[in-house]
């Protein structure tokens, strides 16, 4: 009986209400983005030209949102209008990126609070079992206390003894509760799964931003991207090393079975992530000052 306790505390799911909201993906957009095409090449000429007037990671960015051309034209523009017309351009496809910026890390955000709320609700009932088994513990041991003070008969007491003290040791084995209970959530939209597995085939993010997360040139280093970096960072801090197989379907497949700590987890790749992306901001920031500086030095 003991067992059969002891298992069923360590495996149950739970469902209600409140666990059926937060499981549910309310934070993935119900439509999908028609995305320009990104062109990334210049003439030889006029990349040496814009080569020239912007820093290393200013030039890199401009690449990957798919403006070279746009300056080239701005920068080379004799007419005051095809100038305008050319510098409006630039600014029209910055918007977009920094839209699309704001759009994934508001989805971003969106999935670390929901999930970060079902590990809070399956810590609060896990923590509520266990001070339920405290005191049944201290009840359990004073009513076998008193037992054998009331009780003459030495077999008998040796029973009571025998059976409360297995007894209380399933009670503090069920406390110490290492486990906890369990939350199924199944998961399509992954995007956790896409910085994983280098795969951004289901266009889940901008097609501009995901350039900039697998450019070496933005990460600090300059060796390795902002992607491969979090993807480190996620297999030290998180996994502490390579996760087995059954991690990897869990937290980058379709979905499972969490325990409040897996959640935990998660949570947390979610909102690195976020910081990742909304970091880009400030390469937009420096790219943005740059153009505006253009006319001034021409």
């Amino acid at each position: 009986m003991v067992i059969i306790l002891l298992c069923t505390s360590c495996s149950s799911i739970v469902k209600s209400s409140k666990t059926g909201t937060l499981t549910t993906d309310y934070c993935r957009p119900n439509f999908s983005y028609q995305y320009p095409e990104i062109v990334t090449t210049l003439s030889n000429h006029e990349d040496s030209t814009i080569i020239k007037k912007f820093p290393e990671q200013d030039y890199a960015l401009s690449k990957n949102i798919g403006i070279l051309s746009l300056l080239s034209q701005y920068t080379n523009a004799k007419d005051p209008l095809k100038k305008l017309i050319a510098k409006q351009k630039v600014s029209d496809q910055l918007m977009i990126t920094n839209s699309g910026i704001n759009a994934m890390a508001a989805e971003l955000d969106c999935n670390g609070e929901r999930i970060q709320q079902l590990s809070d609700y399956l810590g609060d009932i896990n923590n509520k079992n266990i001070r339920k088994l405290t005191v049944g513990s201290i009840i359990l041991g004073a009513a076998i206390a008193v037992s054998s003070s009331l009780i003459n008969n030495n077999n008998t007491n040796k029973a009571i003894n025998i059976g409360g003290g297995a007894a209380g040791a399933a009670l503090g084995l069920l406390t110490l509760n290492p486990k906890g209970r369990r939350i199924q959530m199944d998961i399509q939209r992954n995007l956790l799964r896409n910085i994983w597995n280098n795969d951004n085939s289901d266009k889940a993010f901008p097609p501009d931003l995901w350039n900039i997360l697998n450019e070496k040139s933005f990460s600090n280093s300059g060796n390795k991207s902002m992607r491969e970096t979090l993807k480190e960072r996620w297999q030290l801090y998180a996994f502490n090393g390579q996760p087995d197989t059954g991690t990897l379907k869990l937290f980058f497949g379709n979905g499972g079975t969490f325990r409040a700590d897996d959640l935990q987890t998660m949570s947390n790749m979610y909102n690195e992530l976020q910081a990742s992306v909304r970091s880009v901001q400030q390469n937009m920031q420096s790219l943005m000052l740059k153009i505006n500086t253009l006319n001034t030095e021409n």
